[in-house]
């Protein structure tokens, strides 16, 4: 997973969230809408998916958080970067 996010050894490596159609889900509000599995999708390039990963739509403890970032650079051009977080050991509720 590592060499995906950190793009080791091949530039094209991504790391998207799909649903089970395979559409890439861009923001956190299509996530929850979205009534079926999510997965974390493995590329090698903007069309190949190599792999995927089932995941959870809400944080858990003991689960390993994902993010990506998506930021406009111009009209035509998006930057996304992507982390993978360290686990998640204590969740803290507000009232």
């Amino acid at each position: 997973m590592i060499m995906y996010t950190q793009k080791v050894g091949n530039p094209n490596y991504r790391v998207r969230i799909i649903n089970e159609k395979g559409n890439i889900l861009w923001k956190n509000a299509d996530i929850k809408a979205e009534p079926g599995q999510v997965y974390l999708a493995f590329m090698s390039d903007k069309r190949k998916i190599d792999y995927t990963v089932p995941v959870g739509k809400e944080p858990k403890e003991g689960s390993y958080p994902f993010d990506t970032t998506r930021t406009k650079i111009d009209d035509e051009t998006h930057k996304t970067t992507v982390h993978l977080g360290n686990r998640i050991t204590k969740i803290n509720f507000e009232n």
